[in-house]
């Protein structure tokens, strides 16, 4: 996942390189299946996602302003943002209470957070870009 397939690009290199970052994130989770929800392998990598989640949402919401998308597309993709912030913090609390949680289970969330958002959410985004002029003859 970490080489961000041609369907995940929007046409915003700065965005493009946090999916790529994320991506790889996810990518380290998934890729190591003896580090369960409660090891200290995974509660590194999910920190190190949460504050890139954080960092992305923010630019995106500063994008949003100056690509004049509409109002209520706007609205609903802020809403995704805190959903998914609500639910990351919501794993960190139940980790960190020592709740059992299931790898599975967990991971399926994360990707939901990045490649689910990204699918759902971010795509739309290519729509309200500015075209560029075309190429002389």
């Amino acid at each position: 996942m970490s080489n961000l397939e041609a369907s995940l690009l929007i046409g915003v290199p700065a965005i493009e390189s946090e999916y790529r970052q994320l991506f790889d994130r996810l990518d380290r989770l998934i890729a190591d299946p003896t580090a369960p929800p409660d090891s200290e392998a995974f509660s590194a990598l999910l920190s190190e996602l949460g504050m890139m989640l954080l960092e992305h949402f923010r630019q995106e919401e500063t994008q949003f302003q100056a690509l004049g998308m509409p109002q209520d597309l706007v609205r609903g993709h802020i809403q995704a943002h805190t959903e998914i912030i609500d639910q990351y913090a919501q794993l960190n609390l139940d980790l960190m209470h020592g709740k059992s949680v299931d790898r599975t289970e967990a991971l399926r969330m994360i990707q939901g957070w990045a490649l689910g958002h990204v699918a759902h959410h971010d795509l739309l985004i290519k729509n309200y870009l500015p075209k560029p002029p075309p190429a002389d003859p």
